[in-house]
């Protein structure tokens, strides 16, 4: 009778057992659930300060002023007097050719001329109309003859249209050269005498012949931009607006200036109307080279001492703007305010809101949470995940009778024990 009675006891604290696990593993699951019923939100303070709206854009960095000399007159050259990498001043020489001709053709000209003063005198002392007119007619072109053999002596030297830098070289002593075939404008301004400019910003332009003769000149410390705004932007878009701009591998910030906005629309890549817009880098720059990828940030409206917050957290409901401020130790309330401009992703407050307050910016609906496991931590249930009294069975974690169930250990039916 006391193995029986034994056995009993043994069975009422099993059972007792199990229902202690199924009740903590529900009251584990409440409160996992409760935890996910739980909203989340996240604030913004309200703050004043500077507040800028502007347009954006992209474009690549280039010299100010780019040109590619060659020489106007054909001949040998005779001085290469710059290096690549020189820097060299305005007006400065760079190379030269034999002028030796051009000399004779200037003397020549300068004859022609004094014959044809001459001769316009001696008609005047009494020589028909007829003559008169053609001695005259004979002087002028006698001095544009003069005018043309001068420009070419002055065109045998090279000269740096403006302060800069050599950056392409491809002349050499005892090169032939042949006139260039024409003058085209580059970046900056026009050449200063001494052959013709083309190409900009490093792209060669029109030459006569693969032995013209080349010098590149550009400025290296001064910088402009091309970019192009949408048809939306370009009412408020004017030179002398500022700009920010950060080039690439540039850890400063840039600054620059409106210098050109044109009404001349081109097509963009997408297909729709682009106005193209040249910004001017202030001062010189030292560290940033042409061909730099750059964005720019054109300020087209800044002001001070604006009260803003996020946009996303302002709210509108039939008619009315309102925010949710968030007060510690209360519960969130929604307030009507009064907003002004929008300077990108803030928004200007003018009345219902003051500086420090706290909004909300996003409520996070029940179950998004921030990060982290639920429940008590180790994914055990309550109390260290064990069985009341040390988690152990009477008789030391042992059925008496060597551990098995009556009748050899099966469950009633013949079921056994594990996974079903």
């Amino acid at each position: 009778m006391s193995w029986i009675r034994s056995r009993r006891r043994w069975l009422i604290a099993a059972l007792a057992a199990a229902v202690v696990i199924v009740a903590a593993g529900l009251t584990w699951r409440a409160r996992a659930a409760d935890d996910s019923t739980t909203a989340q939100s996240i604030t913004a303070t309200a703050t004043v300060g500077d507040a800028t709206r502007s347009v954006s854009g992209s474009g690549t960095l280039q010299p100010a002023q780019s040109e590619t000399l060659s020489f106007a007159v054909s001949g040998t050259v005779t001085q290469v007097l710059v290096a690549l990498g020189d820097q060299v001043t305005e007006g400065q020489e760079l190379a030269t050719v034999d002028d030796a001709l051009l000399q004779s053709q200037l003397t020549a000209a300068q004859s022609t001329v004094t014959a044809a003063e001459d001769d316009l005198e001696t008609a005047a002392s009494g020589s028909s109309s007829v003559r008169l007119a053609a001695a005259q007619a004979q002087l002028v072109t006698a001095r544009d003859d003069l005018t043309s053999a001068q420009q070419a002596v002055t065109n045998a030297v090279l000269r740096a249209p403006f302060t800069g830098e050599v950056v392409a070289l491809d002349l050499t002593v005892g090169q032939t050269v042949s006139a260039s075939g024409g003058t085209s404008a580059g970046s900056g301004a026009s050449g200063a005498g001494g052959g013709s400019m083309s190409g900009t910003a490093g792209v060669s332009g029109t030459t006569a012949s693969s032995s013209a003769g080349t010098i590149q000149v550009a400025s290296v410390k001064q910088f402009v931009v091309d970019t192009t705004v949408s048809s939306t932007d370009l009412a408020s878009i004017k030179t002398g607006l500022q700009a920010e701009i950060t080039a690439s591998g540039v850890t400063d910030k840039l600054y620059g200036t409106v210098t050109e906005v044109s009404r001349v629309a081109t097509t963009s890549s997408s297909g729709s109307a682009a106005f193209p817009v040249t910004v001017t880098l202030t001062g010189d720059v030292d560290g940033v080279y042409g061909g730099t990828s750059a964005t720019i940030q054109i300020i087209v409206a800044k002001r001070s001492d604006v009260l803003t917050i996020p946009t996303r957290a302002v709210h509108s409901e039939n008619g009315t703007t309102y925010v949710t401020v968030v007060a510690d130790g209360k519960e969130p309330a929604k307030r009507t305010v009064t907003v002004g401009e929008t300077y990108g992703t803030n928004t200007e407050v003018t009345a219902g809101l003051t500086e420090g307050e706290k909004v909300e910016v996003i409520s996070l609906p029940a179950g998004v949470g921030t990060g982290g496991n639920r429940g008590t931590g180790n994914g055990q249930f309550p109390g260290g995940g064990q069985l009341p009294g040390g988690g152990q069975f009477p008789g030391d974690g042992q059925m008496p009778g060597g551990g098995q169930f009556p009748g050899g250990g099966g469950f009633p039916g013949g079921a056994t024990g594990g996974n079903s």
